[in-house]
């Protein structure tokens, strides 16, 4: 009996656990704008499924990277030529650990480089964990900087010295370009309604970063937290398409749920089918558009080519 109730308690400590680090990013959330720091936010978001993450280590870490920068090449001066040196040439000023993004991963649900703490350890990413890396040092450094959206992207924008802004490409070499290439590349409407290309607030942004956390859920079928994360980050970013695309496909699955429950509700089949229209909808009018069978195969094809390249099934 003592044996069956120690276990019981344990695993009331481990729902509770994780419900403070969930808690922690919801209060986070409430910070003042002026406040609140990105990158904290994406390590106290990566922790809800990572509870080893140590907050404060990494943050320093992001510090020290920062102050690297700056008095790289004995100059006390931030430049993009220099931050692109910085980032994506080995050196003793990243610990010869330079950003590396692996398309071949793209999809694969226990990937490691969607997590910040993985990206600091070994220079491994996605163009979330990337680019959040890649703004913090610079937004560290006061130089004016901030995240944008493409579809199902990430990137940074960068204010140069006459006050026009420039976008990197955290996912090649940093390199920044006009605003033009994105929009030819991507989604010309999206960019019209703001919900591409546009520079992000910090609460925007974090916001945005839930999207893994929406995706965690949704694919452990826990969907009740999964709406709970669609919804925290459309409070603070109504126009974060990807939230409001998983929230549809929530719906989506109550529907068929509810169909084929053992006593299924007219009334409820309606409301989550209309809900999911209302919401594919809404996504729609922003400048979603459904990749197509063309840019699926084409970028199976890629990732099959780089895994032949390296001897990987």
């Amino acid at each position: 009996m003592r044996f069956i109730f120690f276990i019981i308690i344990s695993f009331g400590i481990i729902n509770a656990s994780e419900h403070q680090r969930i808690q922690d990013v919801v209060d986070y959330l409430k910070t003042p704008e002026h406040k609140i720091s990105v990158v904290k936010g994406k390590l106290l978001i990566d922790r809800v499924l990572r509870p080893e993450i140590d907050v404060d280590h990494y943050l320093s870490q992001i510090k020290q990277a920062g102050t690297n920068l700056y008095l790289m090449e004995n100059k006390s001066t931030v430049d993009f030529k220099k931050t692109v040196k910085f980032m994506y040439e080995s050196g003793e000023w990243n610990e010869f650990k330079p950003l590396v993004y692996d398309v071949s991963k793209n999809g694969d649900p226990t990937r490691e480089n969607k997590y910040l703490d993985h990206l600091i350890d070994t220079g491994e990413g996605d163009c979330v964990t990337m680019s959040v890396y890649y703004y913090s040092i610079l937004d560290m450094l006061k130089v004016p900087v901030a995240l944008v959206l493409g579809p199902n992207h990430m990137a940074v924008a960068l204010q140069g010295t006459d006050y026009t802004w420039a976008y990197a490409e955290t996912t090649i070499d940093g390199k920044a370009g006009n605003i033009d290439t994105f929009i030819k590349r991507d989604n010309k409407e999206g960019y019209l309604t703001g919900a591409y290309m546009n520079r992000l607030s910090k609460k925007e942004a974090i916001a945005t970063l839930l999207d893994n956390l929406q995706a965690h859920y949704i694919d452990t079928n826990n969907l009740r937290k999964g709406m709970f994360f669609c919804d925290l980050s459309l409070k603070y970013n109504p126009r974060n398409i990807i939230a409001i695309h998983n929230k549809a496909y929530i719906y989506r699955r109550l529907r068929d749920n509810e169909k084929e429950s053992r006593y299924p509700s007219e009334d409820l089949y309606g409301f989550y089918d209309n809900e999911m229209f209302k919401l594919i909808k809404k996504a729609r009018d922003l400048g979603f558009t459904p990749q197509t069978q063309e840019e699926l195969e084409k970028s199976k094809r890629l990732v099959s080519q780089l895994k032949k390249q390296r001897g990987e099934k």
